[in-house]
């Protein structure tokens, strides 16, 4: 993974510009962490203790490092307090932090490099489509009644009531089969 310092320079190289010989970071002196609270009641009786991170930070050119200071307040029942403060030797700010999941295992999904493309060009071809219109020798008509021998006498199955629906659904089964063949034909074309 390039540097901070690294990566600026490519993104000003990049723009037509030149990059400073020496790139310097700034920010805020220290910032206050969340307080975290516990309470404990024993034969002494309560006690509270509350811990405040303060993070203090150091610029140097491009690195960034921090101190970590932690104010321990305890309180014994209303009256009786102490106030402690340890502070944690400076570290890079880009130290690998032993609660974040890429630390243990830097190849999962979320943590990998995404890296660059092989090639950035979308491949292109020209193809020519033709469509004719085929016959495919379906009989035209409805079909005969047909007449079975049953215990009861001949039995005569009709068609009509069936044909009638097809000559009338005719016109939207062409019409969805016309825009089923459109479709087909887009996506032919968004290939090239």
């Amino acid at each position: 993974m390039p540097s901070f310092k690294q990566a600026v320079q490519d993104v000003i190289d990049n723009q037509g510009q030149t990059a400073p010989g020496d790139l310097t970071s700034s920010g805020p002196a220290s910032q206050s962490g969340t307080p975290t609270s516990s309470t404990t009641t024993d034969s002494t009786g309560t006690k509270t203790t509350t811990t405040t991170p303060t993070y203090t930070y150091h610029y140097d050119g491009d690195t960034i490092t921090y101190d970590t200071s932690s104010t321990v307040q305890t309180c014994v029942g209303s009256n009786s307090c102490s106030t402690t403060t340890t502070t944690t030797p400076a570290s890079p700010v880009d130290a690998q932090d032993p609660t974040d999941p890429c630390t243990k295992n830097p190849n999962r999904v979320g943590c990998m490099s995404l890296g660059d493309p092989p090639n950035d060009q979308v491949p292109k071809a020209q193809r020519t489509l033709s469509y004719s219109q085929e016959s495919i020798g379906l009989p035209v008509g409805c079909p005969a009644d047909v007449t079975v021998q049953t215990s009861r006498g001949p039995q005569v199955f009709s068609y009509a009531k069936t044909c009638d629906v097809a000559a009338t659904s005719k016109p939207w089964v062409l019409a969805a089969a016309a825009f089923t063949a459109l479709l087909i034909v887009l996506a032919a074309l968004r290939e090239l």
